[in-house]
């Protein structure tokens, strides 16, 4: 639950550098929670957006880590704008767009899944070439781990499905960032495929970013691969 309280926080401290969407409402334990998206206000409206940037966290409930993050970035990004002229202009010819808790019941539960017990990251209508046995994806029961649910997609992934969308209408040019906890004993920066050991559509454009990390902070400590590097899931809700 804290992580939730850290958005309302952030919310009320940035409340006019911020504009708030609803994208769903779920419930748990007669509580209802809103799935929202948080976009920084631009400071120069009359230019035009040309590329976006997602930032998602909270997919995972108990993956907090990757809400405060996230909202420590962001709040990074407004008050550069304060004084920096080029970041507020960058800002205003760049949507930067957060979703900071795609699974609020989980997090609320202190579970890795939604309320209905659905691993987001296994959720999608879409099948690997070789998942590994049950963390791949289970579709046995909502009380294991790695549920992958009734074969549609849930209403967190909906949600998150719709903002890529529209942003892709909406923009030349997106890239979409999904903060979890780690994985394995070096953190790591994940590209689709983990349903197939090949190379993903636009693969160059990967290997660009990639390029650009390492030019950029040159003592990061992150390996980038492919999901299906270290496992194949199915499901992936990057992939679909």
């Amino acid at each position: 639950m804290q992580a939730l309280e850290q958005i309302e926080k952030f919310k009320e401290s940035y409340s006019t550098d911020i504009i708030s969407t609803e994208l769903a409402t779920v419930s748990c334990s007669e509580n209802k929670h809103v799935i929202e998206s948080l976009e920084i206000a631009s400071h120069a409206p009359h230019l035009e957006k040309e590329f976006s940037l997602l930032l998602v966290a909270g997919v995972h409930g108990l993956e907090w880590i990757g809400v405060t993050v996230l909202l420590h970035f962001l709040s990074h990004l407004i008050e550069t704008t304060r004084w920096n002229r080029d970041a507020r202009n960058m800002l205003g010819k760049a949507r930067v767009v957060a979703i900071p808790a795609l699974n609020p019941t989980g997090i609320a539960q202190n579970r890795r899944s939604t309320h209905e017990g659905i691993d987001l990251m296994r959720n999608a209508p879409i099948a690997a070439e070789s998942p590994i046995p049950f963390l791949g994806g289970q579709s046995l029961s909502p009380l294991l781990p790695y549920y992958k649910g009734t074969g549609e997609l849930a209403v967190e992934s909906m949600a998150l499905v719709a903002t890529v969308q529209k942003l892709l209408r909406e923009s030349k040019g997106l890239i979409a960032l999904d903060l979890h906890s780690g994985f394995g004993a070096r953190d790591r920066i994940w590209t689709p495929w983990a349903m197939s050991s090949a190379l993903p559509p636009h693969w160059d454009h990967y290997t660009r970013l990639e390029q650009t990390l390492n030019d950029s902070f040159p003592s990061h400590v992150y390996k980038f691969e492919k999901q299906s590097d270290s496992y194949q899931t199915d499901g992936d809700l990057w992939d679909y």
